[in-house]
């Protein structure tokens, strides 16, 4: 089973992407301490994974509290905590939660641009790039599994190769990086006049940033197969319900149908779907024991 707590609605960002709307209810009054212990008393033992999110949720003054609390009752829980980042760039917080020695914790904080510039363009937030920044070296000094995301858009499919150089230059140790096309959903919806981009418009720049990243641990989230070359289709996972995609009738004379995510319903929506053609082409496929990553190596014959 798996579980997912939203901590708050407040938010000290206002990312033009986010999945939330600005409509958003970020003055909603927050549920007690109390309610949140009663919530993870339910939960059942087996529980493999809880994924904390808002909202930021390092703005619930009582999320210490909580989050002390589930890794009591569940301590073998994997946990993700969903965060901007800029609640760590004072140290005295990030020693705060780390000092609760919550086991099997990662935190995953976006990383919008490689320059302040951009970054705050993108959150509205003048001064979040900074202090994600500094959020980031302070956890990884601290020993904290951080994922680094990357949400893809207009604003910023240009800059991924810089990302990439900046990734490698300031954050060693990073246990993860995740490189998505934005969902056009919440905010990301609303914006979408300034955000939309076509997977042809972005693989350039994401084959460069895959090469220089080729040391870390690298994921792509939301990419149909033929959208990659398939030397990248080990880095492909299928980051989506079921509900939020579907196949085109073509698909059905792809070889590799059976490994790939599908396509989004809001990308071909606002974006068409000329861009997904049937790969024919015969290639060796070694596979993982995942049905998320499918692919574990792509063998050209």
């Amino acid at each position: 089973m798996n579980a997912t707590f939203c901590i708050t609605n407040k938010c000290n960002s206002h990312c033009i992407m986010c999945t939330n709307d600005f409509k958003f209810d970020r003055n909603k009054e927050e549920i007690s301490r109390q309610q949140f212990f009663e919530r993870i008393d339910q939960l059942p033992k087996t529980t493999k994974n809880v994924t904390l999110t808002g909202g930021e949720p390092t703005l619930n003054p009582d999320f210490p509290e909580i989050l002390s609390y589930l890794n009591k009752k569940l301590p073998n829980a994997e946990k993700l905590l969903l965060s901007n980042g800029r609640m760590f760039s004072y140290k005295d917080y990030t020693d705060k939660i780390m000092g609760l020695k919550i086991s099997n914790l990662e935190i995953a904080i976006p990383l919008c641009a490689h320059n302040e510039e951009v970054h705050d363009s993108i959150t509205l937030s003048p001064g979040s790039f900074r202090q994600a920044v500094n959020g980031i070296k302070n956890l990884l000094s601290s020993g904290a599994l951080i994922e680094l995301r990357i949400v893809i858009h207009a604003m910023n499919h240009n800059y991924l190769e810089d990302m990439a150089r900046f990734i490698n230059r300031n954050f060693q140790g990073i246990s993860r990086i995740v490189l998505m096309l934005m969902e056009i959903q919440g905010n990301g919806f609303r914006n979408k006049d300034r955000l939309l981009v076509k997977y042809s418009q972005v693989t350039g720049q994401l084959y460069k940033a895959l090469d220089l990243l080729k040391g870390h641990e690298v994921r792509l989230y939301h990419f149909p197969l033929c959208t990659l070359k398939p030397e990248y289709w080990n880095r492909a996972w299928r980051s989506l319900e079921e509900r939020k995609v579907f196949f085109k009738g073509s698909c059905d004379r792809c070889k590799y149908k059976k490994y790939c995510l599908g396509i989004l319903k809001t990308y071909s929506a606002n974006l068409g779907d000329e861009e997904f053609r049937p790969v024919t082409k015969d290639l060796e496929i070694i596979e993982t024991a995942s049905s998320y990553r499918p692919i574990k190596t792509v063998k050209f014959k």
